[in-house]
C-alpha cells in the first residue's frame, strides 16, 4: 500500500512539472499522461482497467462535470454572448461533417450497415471538454476563441447523446427518422439544462451566503454541483450543460438582469472569492491527472485492421476541420484559427456512448466499442502533438498555407 501512496505523491508533483513544461515548450501534459497510462496498462500491465471496477467510470464522469463547472466559473458572460453565434455554426457543421466522414469510412472499408455506421459517426461526432479546456487554458488565444471551443465541446455532447438514443429508439420501433422530433428533443434538452443550471445556481448563491460562516464550506458547492448534475440527468436533460450553466451564474449573476434585479435584489450576494476559484482549479488539476492516465490504461488494440481504420478516421476528421475553420473564422487571426482547427479530440462522451449499441443488440456493436476506444486515444494524441508542433516554423507555414 505504501508504494501506491508514494506513487500518487510523485505523480502529483510530476503533473505540476508537466504543466510548467507545457507553458514553456507547448508539450501538452495530457499527451504525457496518456502515454504514461498506456505504459502502465497495455504495455507493462502493471494496472488494468478492471482493477478500478465502477470507480473508474464514476471518477471520469466527476472529472468531466467539475471541468465544465470550473470552465463556467471562468467564463465572461459578455464574451459568451459574442461567441455564441459562431460556436453554434461550428458545433453543427463539425458534428455533421464528422458523422458523415465516419459513416462513409464504416460503409466503404468495414462493410457496416448504414445504421451501425451512422451510430458510430454520431458517437464520434463531438469534441471533448476534458481535453479542450486544459489545453486552451495554457494557450495564448483570445477569450472569444476559448469560449467558442468550450461551447462547441459542451454542446456536441448533447448532440451525440440525443442523436444516438433517437436512432436506437427509431430502430427498435421500426420507425423512420423524424427530423422535427429530433430537433425538438435536442432543443428541449439544451434549454432545460441551461434553465435548471441557472436557477439552481441562483438558489445556491442565496444559500452559500449563509454557509460561508461554517467550516468546510468550499466543498459544499461541489456537492451541490453533483446534485444539480444528477437531477438534470434524471429528468432526461443534459447534466454537463447544466454544470456549465451553474458555474456561469455563480460568477456572472450581475449580467443576468432579471435574476440580479428581482430574485437576488433582497440579498447581499458576493461573487466567489479567489480562494474558492483557486480551489476549484486545483480540483480540476487533480481530476485531470486521473482522467488522462485512466484513458491510457484503457487503451487496447484487438485487431490491427481496426487500428488502421481508426487512424484513418482521426486523420480525415482533423483534415476536414481545416477548411471548415477557414470558412467560419475569416476574421479571426491566424494563430487562433489554427488552434481551432486542431481541437477535434474525442473523449468521455464517446467512450461512454460506445457501449450503448451493444446493450441494444445493434449489429456491429463489438467493432464500434473497439474503434471508439482507439479513436479517442489517437485523436487526443494527435491534438496534443499538433499543438506542440505548431511552434515550429515548418508546421506553422503549412497551416499558413492552408488556413
Amino acid at each position: 500500500m505504501h508504494h501506491i501512496i508514494l506513487s500518487v505523491g510523485l505523480l502529483i508533483f510530476a503533473a505540476h512539472a508537466l504543466n510548467f513544461i507545457f507553458k514553456k515548450t507547448y508539450i501538452p501534459d495530457v499527451l504525457i499522461l496518456i502515454i504514461f497510462g498506456i505504459l502502465l496498462g497495455p504495455i507493462f500491465q502493471i494496472i488494468m482497467p478492471q482493477d478500478f471496477g465502477r470507480v473508474g467510470e464514476v471518477i471520469t464522469t466527476i472529472a468531466l462535470v467539475v471541468i465544465l463547472f470550473e470552465s463556467g466559473c471562468s467564463l465572461d458572460f459578455k464574451v459568451l454572448v459574442r461567441s455564441f453565434k459562431t460556436s453554434g455554426y461550428l458545433t453543427l457543421l463539425s458534428f455533421f461533417m464528422t458523422t458523415l466522414i465516419v459513416l462513409t469510412f464504416a460503409i466503404v472499408f468495414l462493410n457496416m450497415s448504414f445504421l451501425s455506421g451512422l451510430m458510430l459517426g454520431v458517437i464520434l461526432g463531438g469534441t471533448s471538454s476534458a481535453v479542450v479546456v486544459p489545453i486552451t487554458d495554457v494557450l495564448n488565444i483570445h477569450p472569444e476563441t476559448k469560449t467558442t471551443l468550450l461551447l462547441e465541446s459542451a454542446a456536441t455532447d448533447v448532440l451525440c447523446i440525443l442523436t444516438l438514443f433517437s436512432l436506437i429508439e427509431f430502430s427498435e420501433l421500426n420507425q423512420s427518422f423524424d427530423l422535427i422530433k429530433f430537433i425538438s428533443s435536442i432543443g428541449t434538452s439544451f434549454v432545460m439544462a441551461v434553465v435548471f443550471g441557472l436557477l439552481s445556481g441562483t438558489l445556491w448563491l442565496i444559500i452559500i451566503d449563509k454557509l460561508k460562516n461554517f467550516p468546510n464550506s468550499l466543498t459544499t458547492t461541489i456537492a451541490w454541483l453533483f446534485i444539480v448534475y444528477g437531477i438534470t440527468e434524471v429528468f432526461g436533460y443534459s447534466g454537463p450543460i447544466a454544470a456549465l450553466a451553474f458555474g456561469l451564474i455563480l460568477t456572472n449573476f450581475q449580467s443576468f438582469g432579471f435574476i440580479n434585479n428581482y430574485i437576488l435584489a433582497r440579498h447581499e450576494i458576493k461573487p466567489l472569492t479567489k480562494v474558492e476559484l483557486d480551489f476549484y482549479k486545483e480540483l480540476v488539476f487533480l481530476l485531470k491527472i486521473f482522467f488522462f492516465i485512466y484513458l491510457g490504461i484503457q487503451f487496447e488494440i484487438k485487431e490491427y485492421y481496426l487500428l488502421v481504420f481508426a487512424l484513418g478516421i482521426v486523420t480525415a476528421v482533423f483534415m476536414s476541420r481545416i477548411p471548415l475553420t477557414k470558412y467560419l473564422f475569416k476574421r479571426v487571426d491566424f494563430e487562433d484559427k489554427s488552434y481551432i482547427s486542431m481541437m477535434a479530440p474525442k473523449g468521455l462522451a464517446a467512450a461512454v456512448l460506445a457501449s450503448i449499441p451493444l446493450a441494444h443488440n445493434i449489429p456491429g456493436s463489438e467493432q464500434i466499442i473497439d474503434i471508439v476506444s482507439m479513436v479517442v486515444v489517437f485523436s487526443i494524441i494527435l491534438c496534443a502533438v499538433l499543438v506542440m508542433a505548431f511552434r515550429f516554423k515548418l508546421i506553422k507555414n503549412l497551416y499558413r498555407k492552408f488556413i
